[in-house]
């Protein structure tokens, strides 16, 4: 029985592989600040996305849990392809949000998801434990893809500048079949309703508010993402360019961090096992605060060094939060636990962006750098030692 899911694993490093060849990803700010679109506008945006998942979050992590995992994820990735074409071959601001609107929709349903698939199939073959260590590998795979779309997206920027939306919305589409063709690891039993959807948003709901560590571990994922949302989703192109680098550096640039965040994310499981989860939080809080302090306070090429380091600590956030969400998390909610949780973040990043970057059209970048490094270090470290649940710290 066993032996039929042992092909989900390397079919979801392969939908890993083609969903994550962003070639947007060193041009996208760029391209839309090409297309007349303002910093405010590009929050607007952003908002938009955060906005459409948080209108589909649950019920798609509850059609996930009802109808399968990877079914879910199959319709993600086609809305995603759609969202990406129509976003390439966009020229006016209010095509740009529909397709920015659908792109939420393809997140909301795939948020959670992958990771819950995941667990699900190692718990099937018993080997749960070593989720970090698959979503390490995956994290390496996602690196590999994401430094041949970041040096391919700007060449094909070069050539035309909707390409790389295009391109990354073909890579999604081939994506899609992969995921078809796994084998789903858990499915429920009871029909899919509309009386027992909502009845299980209830119980999903009062787990979350009610299991102390779960509640504990999502507003502190919706509370760290505030730097790191404002300078990925807005900030970073520009940023990179005003130390020093030129835009077709961008593609090496980003190719480079997201390789080294790769090879580091299999090394989680590890860390993990040094820190235990107050430490790892601790840490993740110290990097993130004082890191996007000193971007904020020296605009010189090393800083560079130090996006990287805040890459590497983002991927290791992502990793052990899913990782204490689904270990505390039963099978039969688990997805909708975690589009609960990405609710929760996208809610927080939704208000971080719009406000980032009205801030952005005001202020100086150094000092909305700043101001987010301090609130971050402040509250985060407080919200750890006044919050933590001592009873299920790990070590």
């Amino acid at each position: 029985m066993k032996d039929k899911y042992e092909s989900n694993i390397w079919k979801y490093y392969l939908y890993e592989f083609f969903m994550n060849l962003w070639f947007i990803l060193p041009i996208s700010v760029i391209f839309l600040r090409e297309m007349g679109i303002k910093y405010g506008q590009i929050g607007l945006l952003e908002f938009t996305v955060s906005f459409s998942v948080i209108l589909f979050e649950i019920p798609t992590g509850v059609f996930s849990d009802f109808i399968g995992k990877k079914i879910a994820l199959f319709f993600g990735s086609l809305f995603w392809t759609i969202a990406m074409v129509m976003i390439g071959l966009s020229s006016t601001f209010p095509l740009f949000l529909i397709g920015f609107l659908v792109w939420g929709l393809a997140d909301s349903l795939m948020s959670g998801t992958k990771s819950a698939m995941v667990y699900d199939t190692l718990k099937a073959l018993k080997r749960k434990k070593s989720y970090l260590s698959v979503r390490g590998k995956s994290r390496l795979i996602i690196a590999v893809s994401t430094i041949i779309a970041s040096l391919s997206g700007t060449l094909l920027y070069e050539i035309d500048s909707r390409l790389p939306w295009v391109f990354f919305g073909v890579s999604a589409f081939i994506a899609s079949f992969f995921i078809l063709s796994c084998k789903e690891p858990y499915k429920k039993n009871s029909g899919y309703t509309m009386s027992n959807q909502i009845g299980h948003i209830k119980e999903s709901m009062n787990f979350v508010f009610s299991q102390r560590t779960i509640r504990w571990i999502v507003f502190y994922s919706a509370l760290i993402i505030l730097p790191f949302t404002i300078f990925n989703n807005i900030i970073k192109q520009p940023y990179i360019i005003s130390i020093g680098f030129q835009v077709i550096s961008l593609g090496w640039i980003i190719a480079f961090i997201y390789g080294i965040s790769g090879i580091f994310s299999m090394f989680s499981e590890r860390i993990e096992k040094h820190l235990g989860e107050k430490g790892s939080f601790i840490v993740i809080s110290l990097v993130h605060g004082l890191g996007f302090m000193m971007l904020g306070l020296y605009n010189i090429m090393p800083m560079l060094a130090l996006i990287s380091l805040i890459f590497l600590s983002r991927a290791y956030k992502d990793n052990v939060i899913e990782f204490y969400i689904n270990n505390h998390t039963s099978s039969d909610k688990r997805s909708t636990v975690l589009s609960i949780q990405n609710l929760v973040v996208n809610v927080t990043g939704a208000v971080y962006v719009l406000v980032g970057g009205v801030l952005l059209d005001i202020l100086k970048m150094n000092h909305v750098l700043i101001g987010m490094g301090v609130i971050t270090l402040i509250l985060s470290i407080g919200y750890i030692m006044f919050g933590y649940p001592k009873a299920h710290a790990s070590g």
